[in-house]
């Protein structure tokens, strides 16, 4: 079934309000803050900050703006949107601790991956990429999947 959200909520508001629940559902192997990083997109960052200032959560999330791909490793998850030049290179992070979400269906090289499913938001999972990274995830984040690989 799959955590999904209506096709009119299809927005930046709700992408960043579930990156901020995503970033929930993971267990965080550092001190400190988790650090969301946000590639070229500042929409998402926006919001992530926006949610980031109320606080009020089970986590405390630091965003920050990402402008080259070498920024990525020192954070925690990465936000990669659509047509980005660094979709195409995520391969080149394989072995690092950082996950990265993508909103390029094309692409779909994430962890985990942003998508449409009949005309509503939902994500896909890369569970293999996951455990490879050394991160733990809750089984909800499986659980509420529209697909786990």
């Amino acid at each position: 079934m799959g955590f999904v959200v209506t096709s009119f909520a299809q927005n930046d508001n709700v992408k960043g309000t579930l990156l901020y629940k995503l970033s929930e559902l993971v267990e965080w192997k550092s001190d400190g803050p988790t650090k969301i990083g946000v590639y070229k997109n500042d929409q998402i960052f926006n919001v992530l900050n926006t949610i980031a200032s109320f606080g009020g959560s089970n986590i405390n999330i630091k965003v920050v703006k990402l402008t080259n791909k070498s920024e990525a490793t020192s954070c925690n998850m990465v936000f990669v949107g659509k047509n980005s030049d660094l979709s195409s290179e995520l391969g080149d992070f394989a072995k690092g601790k950082t996950l990265f979400v993508t909103d390029d269906q094309s692409t779909a090289n994430g962890d985990i991956n942003l998508v449409s499913k009949e005309g509503r938001l939902a994500y896909e999972v890369n569970k293999t990429l996951i455990t490879s990274r050394g991160l733990s995830a809750s089984k909800n984040l499986y659980a509420l999947a529209a697909k786990v690989k």
